[in-house]
This record gives C-alpha cells, sequence and structure tokens, in this order.
C-alpha cells in the first residue's frame, strides 16, 4: 500500500506541470495576439497617416490629425473585429468616438 503515496505524488506532480504549461501557452497565444494588433494598428495608421500628409500638402496645407488618433481609430476596429463584432452599429458608436476624440484634438491645436 505505500507504493500509492510516490505513485499518486508523481501523478499529481505530473498533472500539475502540464497544467502550468497549458496556461502559460494561453497566456503567450493572448499576448502574441495582442502584440500583433497592435503593430497591425500601427502600420495602418502610419499608412493613413501618410496619405493624409500627402493630400493635405497638395491641397494648401491643410491640418492633420496626430498619428495617436489614426492609431486608435484602427486599434478600436481591429479589435472589434478580432472579437467578431464589426456590426454597423458598432462602426456606427466607433466612428461617433473617433469623432469626439478629433474634435478634442482639433481644439487643442487652435
Amino acid at each position: 500500500m505505500e507504493f500509492w503515496v510516490p505513485l499518486l505524488s508523481a501523478l499529481m506532480g505530473a498533472l500539475v506541470g502540464a497544467a502550468s504549461s497549458v496556461a502559460t501557452m494561453i497566456v503567450q497565444a493572448h499576448r502574441d495576439d495582442a502584440r500583433h494588433t497592435r503593430e497591425t494598428a500601427v502600420t495602418l495608421a502610419l499608412a493613413e497617416h501618410t496619405l493624409h500628409v500627402d493630400l493635405a500638402k497638395g491641397n494648401g496645407g491643410q491640418s492633420i490629425l496626430p498619428i495617436t488618433a489614426y492609431f486608435t481609430h484602427h486599434l478600436h476596429a481591429l479589435n472589434l473585429a478580432r472579437k467578431g463584432s464589426l456590426s454597423a452599429d458598432d462602426m456606427k458608436a466607433l466612428n461617433a468616438q473617433m469623432a469626439e476624440i478629433n474634435r478634442v484634438l482639433r481644439e487643442g491645436q487652435e
């Protein structure tokens, strides 16, 4: 009967070790996904900001928003898409939120 104690101890140790490995992999995958989303948002924001700078130069130097406004917009849109809830209502809410952010940023430029 004494052989059950080491056997159960070994089994419990293996289960705890496996569970911690799985938990670590899940956390790491979530962090990698979030990092990839942020990198994509930065890439999209830079491209859109550059386009708006070029358009502003051609239109007599109109003012443009800081790149953080573009990043915020793309990050929120990507997060909605990642969650699978990119509906028309979600996009309307995002556009309203971004309009308010843009208004505040433009007031700060004046």
